[in-house]
């Protein structure tokens, strides 16, 4: 038998040890080589058994004595081929081992890919629940000052408001003893010292209800660098000569409609705050700017986050904030000065006010690193007012008759002291029920004076009522509220206006001489 050197597949082939022309030693493992599948039977005469076992070591599978019988060649065929059977089935096993290995290492490599995204993801879930925490937590921190503010809003302004009417009298009596008294009455310097002293407490007053944003606003067209310009002599004063104030208002910005009186007691209150945190001296920065939408995210959700704005910045270089302060800095009361040296009402006054015009406030600021106050102010969509001086009116006289209606007893007696003696038939009521029934019995009202917040009817509806009852009869409303201020359009006619509390008898006398003068002229181009 020669070897072809080509495989024959897999097969039983029995090779004899006596083989004439080539050596079992030789073909064995030419055929193991070449047919790697093909099984080896050596079949030896008793004389060569060693020599044919040693060929097991070689690639022979089993060794075959001859001379053999028939039953011994079929058995060693059927164990040969058996043992093909067993060869297949292990490769094939290996082979489907090893598919399912590469299988299971590409399921594997899919899964740490899962696993990894969904380690990401968590990361990013868990970075966005933390970011919405902290969101939740500063609005909730948002939430509650504001309702502190507005709670201690609503007992200033409650206060306030009462504190008005006792300063109406204290103002009211003291310019009519004033008018009364000879101008050289040893009397009328001490009466000049307590009104003094009222309009004083009448600031104060006006801090309370600039902080509960009650006050009522005199708003016009001003332009910020007007305001900030004329206020630098004040404030260069105010702070001193070791602190230096530099204006940078040279760049035009646009108007905002704002009471002009207000921002400079902003820019007052924020300039005191200034030098006591420069006690060393420094220096402190006006500037104003132009802005496409306010930076305050805090209103956002007010709707003023996407309008124009004006922008105020006042720097200094001074101690600086801890975040602590920072975040209690516009609460009412807080102050980090010694007993007795600060009220802690100027930064909530500040930010009282800025809120009334619409505006916004931010703080920015590091211990040792200064403070930058910025204050956002909304873009007028018309040009300045034009300043007119007004001389005080002379004091009117006349005989209408006028009815004074307000709660506050000290009130009625102001008007009953203040317009008697003119010559006016002055009718007063505590309420508006008494105020109907008085004007039951009564022949005719020329002018209605009337506070506006009252116990059961209140001033608007009592103005309402009187002009159905007498259409020609005027009407003022006293009052020291915003809120208050803003329904009243809805009750009255082109004759009536509104007397801020407290009153003063100036104020009164104005009022009423252009109230009555204009009816006056109604009447008579009526007629």
């Amino acid at each position: 038998m020669e070897s072809s050197g080509e495989s024959v597949g897999a097969g039983v082939i029995f090779i004899s040890m006596n083989l004439p022309d080539i050596p079992a030693s030789i073909l064995v493992p030419d055929i193991r080589r070449n047919s790697p599948e093909m099984i080896c039977v050596i079949l030896s005469p008793q004389d060569r058994l060693d020599d044919a076992f040693a060929l097991i070591g070689k690639g022979a599978y089993s060794v075959l004595r001859t001379p053999a019988r028939n039953d011994e060649l079929l058995a060693v065929t059927r164990q040969a081929f058996d043992a093909l059977s067993l060869r297949a089935g292990k490769e094939a096993a290996e082979d489907s081992l090893e598919a399912m290995s590469r299988e299971f290492e590409a399921a594997d490599a899919r899964l740490r890919l899962l696993v990894d995204s969904a380690r990401e993801a968590n990361e990013r879930y868990r970075a966005q629940k933390r970011q919405e925490e902290a969101a939740r937590r500063r609005l909730e921190s948002q939430l509650l000052q504001s309702q502190k503010l507005e709670s201690i809003g609503r007992l200033a302004g409650g206060i306030a408001h009462d504190f008005n009417n006792l300063l109406s009298a204290i103002l009211g009596y003291c310019e009519i003893a004033l008018i009364r008294l000879p101008e050289n009455h040893p009397i009328a310097d001490n009466l000049r010292m307590v009104r003094q002293a009222g309009d004083r407490a009448a600031s104060l007053t006006r801090q309370l209800l600039a902080f509960s944003r009650k006050q009522v606003m005199e708003m016009k067209v001003v332009n910020p660098n007007v305001v900030v310009d004329n206020m630098g002599k004040m404030l260069g004063r105010l702070i001193g000569e070791d602190i230096e104030l530099v204006l940078k208002t040279d760049t035009p910005v646009r108007n905002i409609f704002a009471d002009p009186a207000q921002i400079e007691q902003v820019l007052m209150n924020l300039a005191v705050n200034a030098r006591d945190a420069m006690p060393g001296g420094g220096s402190l920065t006006i500037e104003t700017s132009d802005v496409s939408s306010s930076e305050c995210v805090s209103d956002a959700e007010d709707g003023f986050a996407t309008n124009p704005y004006v922008r105020i910045s006042i720097s200094d270089t001074g101690e600086g904030m801890t975040p602590e302060v920072r975040e209690s800095i516009f609460e009412p009361f807080f102050t980090t000065k010694d007993v007795g040296k600060g009220t802690g009402l100027g930064l909530a006054m500040v930010y009282g006010i800025v809120k009334q015009h619409n505006g916004c406030i931010t703080v920015d600021s590091e211990p040792g690193m200064g403070a930058t106050f910025d204050i956002y102010l909304p873009v007028a969509s018309v040009g300045p007012e034009e300043v007119v001086d007004s001389e005080l009116e002379s004091i009117r006289r006349g005989t209408e008759t006028i009815m004074v209606v307000d709660d506050e007893p000290s009130i009625r007696e102001l008007f009953l002291d203040a317009l008697a003696p003119l010559g006016y038939r002055v009718i007063t009521a505590g309420s508006g029920s008494e105020a109907i029934e008085k004007l039951k019995t009564t022949a005719g009202v020329d002018l209605l004076i009337t506070d506006i917040v009252m116990p059961g009817m209140s001033g608007g509806e009592l103005g309402e009522m009187l002009g159905k009852l007498y259409p020609l009869t005027s009407v003022v409303y006293m009052t020291g509220y915003i809120e208050s201020a803003m329904p009243v359009g809805n009750h009255l006619g082109a004759a009536a206006v509104l007397l801020h509390k407290p009153l003063t008898f100036s104020a009164i006398a104005s009022v009423l001489s252009r109230v009555l003068d204009r009816r006056k002229a109604w009447r008579e181009d009526d007629e």
